[in-house]
């Protein structure tokens, strides 16, 4: 599908065929068969000869195959498609071979013909034609269908018509040459005017040739139109071979006439067809260039009110000057701008002189003159006057347009109304004016700077205020003004104008530094600008901060007026002013203290109150001021402590005075003594526990220690005695020395203190009664923060509870053993008896001698298992000891090998029995399974064990794993092994099997049930 102008285009040489194509071609071709059938009975019927008929025929042939040829070449220069042009070949093929067979036809034109014309060239000319004819069908088929049918962009159209061309006639001319100058050597197929037998043969490989041309087409994906036209043409072929050659008896009877006819139809079917597409095609396209003009007419109207409309919204006219002429032509938007009516106005230079300013019209028309004598664009601002009176504004912009000796042929241009800039023009040059005018006037420094901080404009208070003239201004930002210390805040805030939103003021403090480096502190306002710049109005604040410091500074004494205050005489001793804080403190109503005795708030007897003011007086006049805790005594008589401070000072009007200040501090005096009470208390507890209590600074020394602490014995093997002082101060290493138990004591404090969480451990400390077990708590000592300053111990003497829980375990174990030496008596005689019964059964039935032998083995090693189980002294079975049992009761004889270890590894009871099995059965299987029985080289059992694990290796050889053997997934197994299997406790122990060499050794892999952190404190 091809498109014109974004509409499809159909042509019907590649157009696909559609259901009515294929219902048009099946019609015409079951009434090409109805008249085949209807003539084939009669093909032999001789008719009359006409002379005239065969020219007739064969010209209109030719003439319709040539224009087909034409139609269909043009179609391949469209479509550039290889197929087409073998199609348009094979239509100059067939009438070339036309105008051949007709010159060469029996005495047609003369009695012989053409030279060397035999009786059979014609006849063989006809076949040779309409078989070339489908042999071109085929291959055009056979291109269509192809990835090589689409010509290559850079291929020439002539060169392809050319070859195509040099072909044919080459066919042609060979084809004619075989029939005239190889005449005798064809076979004969006609005699005179009828029919040779040889003829039927030839016609029948003709007519399968266009069969073949016909499944060629049928079976060609996808099908276009053209492929049904030449199907039908294919079909005409076979029905003018069949009758003009095959059915009939020769030249001029019924079959004859009809085969004429029928390759006239068939030559004239494609062209028919080609002719009425042609037309459809035409059609389509004149209605396409229809719509198009409407659719180009109607976009035209619309683009002539757009651009009406974007005149009027953007104040603009257009205007065009025909300089030959004169002629001049406005817009109806222009005749508007110029204040004029265009119905009654008339487009001339006259009436745009009328309408200007004078001022402006010279200028204006010397500016017209020198764009078009320089050729330059035109750019003119002038003012008019409407009819009204109204002066506006008007900007010109046009071009000239010259021919090529330079003679100016016209200029086009624009208007533009511009009077609301030149306002606000004017109006932002006033206002910049004004902006000058306050930028001098300011009494604070105005900066106006780019985004990066850049000065661009500086008043000049600005300027005197940092010393530096607004040239020097131009080349600096804002950190060459500021002192040092800011810098490191200064981007941040630079961020923040940038980032604030426009019009919003952000006020700071800065130390600037003047150009003579001296430093003031300035407060900025700063603001960032619509067009991105920032703006800063400085103000020197040095003044205001030293008056805001006298303001603090009188604000703090204003906040010390909370406490009483009053003034003294030292003259006479009486009152001269109170402040209502001290009144109230008192209690006595304004006033009423004035001229009053200060001897009267004291709270002492009168020998105690004079010994007191004498103190006092004499501090004064040595050193100018008193501060203590007094008694004193309110109206009502209650009595309350107060801290003084008391100083002289020389007040106008009343001369000497002694100014008091004096705070009511009775709760902490209560406090005070509520503490002293309770410390009293606890002391008297902690000194008749038996418990050893002390506390501990964040750096290990002892802050408090009870008298049972003094029985702790030092590193040089003395005591600390009754006086405490002694192990005040002291760390654990000063106390004990620098040993590992110190080293350890120092860990356990200092894990208290550093985690903040409170422990419990068992110690042995020396004492005078020797060495004692202590059970120690330790409690983080904290301050009001939450932090942790030290920690508090309690440590209890558990050394008599150790002893009895000892002599108990002790008891209990000697009972044990007492019990599991009886057990092991009666179970070991029941299983000697049981051994013997076995042994019975073997003499009886020797057949089952080795299963049964297998279980006596098992059988000793419990026995050996519970023998060591009733070993007096032993509380735990050995793993070393148990696996030398094992050993002896298997049949095998194994050489045992203890690795050295570090330490013994904790065998838990209920697994020794199940051990002890498991070691007999792998021992057994290592022996019964090696490859020469009878080899004198021993089993080897090898024993690692340390407290984390052990690891038992029993290896075997000369021996190979059995094929297939997988103990992971449990393949490969005898009896023995399904035994360790179903005993293995897989969460303590693991059994793995490896080939070393011509060893097969086991790995029997042994973890402690429950592991326990050496650190882990004693839970209590």
């Amino acid at each position: 599908m091809q498109t014109l102008n974004g509409e499809p285009v159909s042509f019907p040489a590649i157009s696909p065929s559609g259901s009515r194509e294929r219902k048009k071609v099946q019609l015409s071709l079951l009434a090409s068969l109805a008249f085949f059938l209807c003539l084939a009975n009669f093909a032999k019927v001789q008719l009359a000869k006409v002379e005239a008929f065969l020219p007739v025929c064969q010209t209109a042939l030719i003439v319709i195959e040539l224009i087909t040829a034409v139609l269909l070449f043009g179609q391949f220069r469209i479509q550039r498609a290889r197929s087409l042009l073998i199609l348009t070949g094979g239509y100059l093929f067939s009438a070339a071979m036309a105008v051949v067979h007709l010159l060469s036809f029996p005495n047609l034109f003369g009695l012989a013909g053409l030279a060397g014309v035999g009786q059979q060239t014609a006849a063989w000319l006809y076949f040779l034609w309409h078989g070339g004819f489908s042999a071109f069908i085929i291959g055009y088929a056979r291109l269509r269908s192809s990835k090589h049918d689409a010509l290559s962009e850079g291929s020439a159209i002539v060169y392809n018509l050319c070859t195509v061309t040099v072909t044919v006639a080459v066919l042609v001319i060979g084809f004619a040459l075989l029939t005239t100058k190889g005449h005798d050597l064809l076979p004969v197929i006609m005699r005179g005017n009828l029919d040779a037998p040889a003829k039927f043969f030839v016609a029948l490989a003709t007519w399968l040739l266009n069969f073949a041309a016909l499944l060629t087409l049928c079976s060609g994906r996808p099908q276009t139109v053209l492929d049904l036209w030449l199907m039908w043409v294919v079909c005409a072929w076979l029905f003018d071979t069949a009758l003009a050659s095959v059915l009939n008896h020769g030249r001029y009877d019924v079959g004859w006439y009809a085969g004429r006819i029928y390759g006239l139809a068939a030559a004239g079917y494609v062209l028919v067809q080609l002719l009425l597409e042609q037309s459809r095609w035409y059609t389509q396209l004149a209605r396409l260039h229809d719509r198009r003009i409407a659719e180009n007419a109607h976009r035209l109207d619309l683009a002539d009110r757009r651009l009406a409309l974007a005149q009027r919204t953007v104040a603009t006219g257009f205007w065009d000057w025909d300089l030959a002429s004169g002629k001049v032509t406005w817009s109806s938007e222009l005749f508007r701008l110029f204040g004029l009516d265009a119905a009654a106005a008339v487009a001339s230079f006259e009436t745009w002189r009328s309408i200007i300013h004078p001022e402006d019209l010279s200028g204006a028309k010397a500016r017209i003159d020198e764009a078009v004598r320089t050729r330059q664009p035109l750019f003119s601002r002038y003012r008019v006057i409407h009819p009204g009176g109204e002066v506006r504004w008007i900007e010109a912009l046009g071009e000239s347009f010259h021919d090529g000796h330079g003679q100016g042929l016209r200029m086009s241009g624009i208007c533009i109304d511009v009077t609301g800039r030149m306002r606000t023009e004017e109006a932002l040059r006033e206002s910049e004016a004004r902006y000058r005018t306050l930028l001098r006037q300011a009494p604070d420094g105005i900066f106006v700077a780019d985004a990066d901080g850049r000065y661009q404009i500086v008043n000049e208070m600005g300027g005197q205020m940092l010393g530096y003239s607004h040239e020097e201004f131009l080349g600096m930002s804002f950190p060459d003004i500021l002192a040092p210390e800011e810098l490191s805040r200064f981007q941040d805030h630079l961020q923040l104008y940038r980032d604030t939103s426009i019009g919003h003021t952000i006020s700071s403090e800065w130390c600037f530094r003047r150009k003579d480096g001296s430093v003031f502190v300035g407060e900025v306002m700063g603001r960032r600008l619509s067009d991105g710049r920032l703006q800063a109005i400085l103000r020197d604040v040095t003044q205001r901060r030293q008056s805001e410091r006298q303001l603090r500074l009188q604000a703090e004494i204003l906040s010390r007026i909370g406490d009483g205050v009053n003034l003294v005489s030292c003259a006479d001793g009486c009152i001269v002013y109170v402040n209502a804080a001290f009144e109230a403190l008192f209690g006595y109503e304004a006033g009423e203290l004035l001229g009053r005795p200060a001897a009267i708030l004291d709270a002492a007897d009168a020998s105690l109150s004079e010994a007191r003011a004498r103190t006092i007086i004499d501090s004064l006049r040595a050193e100018g001021c008193w501060q203590g805790d007094v008694l004193n005594r309110r109206k009502d008589g209650s009595c309350f402590w107060s801290n003084a401070s008391i100083t002289t000072r020389d007040f106008p009007g009343w001369g000497a005075v002694w100014l008091s200040v004096q705070r009511d501090i009775t709760p902490r005096k209560q406090f005070e003594a509520a503490l002293a009470e309770r410390d009293n208390l606890l002391r008297i507890i902690s000194d008749n526990v038996e418990e050893h209590i002390w506390i501990m600074d964040r750096q290990h020394r002892i802050q408090f220690a009870n008298p049972p602490m003094m029985d702790i014995e030092r590193a040089d093997g003395q005591f600390f005695g009754p006086d405490v002082c002694n192990l005040l101060g002291r760390t654990e290493l000063e106390i004990f020395g620098d040993n590992s138990e110190s080293r350890d004591l120092y860990q356990s404090n200092e894990k208290v203190m550093s985690t903040g969480l409170a422990a419990i451990t068992e110690e042995c400390i020396p004492t005078r009664r020797g060495l004692r077990n202590m059970l120690a708590s330790r409690y983080p000592f904290r301050n009001g923060a939450g932090e942790v300053n030290g920690l508090v111990g309690v440590a209890r003497d558990i050394t008599e509870r150790k002893e009895a829980e000892t002599a108990r375990l002790i008891a209990v174990e000697r009972q044990r053993d007492t019990l599991v030496r009886e057990v092991h008596h009666r179970i070991k005689n029941h299983l000697q008896g049981v051994i013997g019964l076995l042994r019975n059964a073997i003499t009886v039935n020797p057949g089952v001698a080795d299963p049964l032998e297998a279980t006596i083995a098992r059988i000793r090693t419990i026995a050996e298992v519970y023998g060591l189980q009733s070993h007096p002294g032993e509380s735990q079975i050995r793993l070393n000891a148990l696996t030398r049992k094992a050993i002896a009761g298997s049949d095998s004889t194994a050489v045992f090998e203890a690795v050295a270890n570090t330490g013994e590894f904790p065998l838990l009871q209920e697994d020794t029995v199940l051990l002890a099995l498991m070691i007999n059965e792998l021992v057994t299987n290592a022996g019964k399974h090696r490859v020469a029985p009878s080899s004198d080289r021993p089993v080897t059992v090898r024993l690692e064990e340390d407290a984390q694990g052990a690891r038992i290796e029993i290896a075997g050889g000369p021996a190979r794993l059995p094929q297939g053997f997988d103990y992971a997934k449990r393949q490969g197994f005898g009896t023995g092994l399904e035994l360790v299997a179903a005993l293995l406790p897989e969460k303590r122990m693991r059994l793995t099997y490896r080939q070393t060499g011509d060893k097969v050794v086991a790995s029997l892999e042994l973890r402690p049930a429950s592991p326990l952190p050496p650190d882990a404190p004693i839970e209590r």
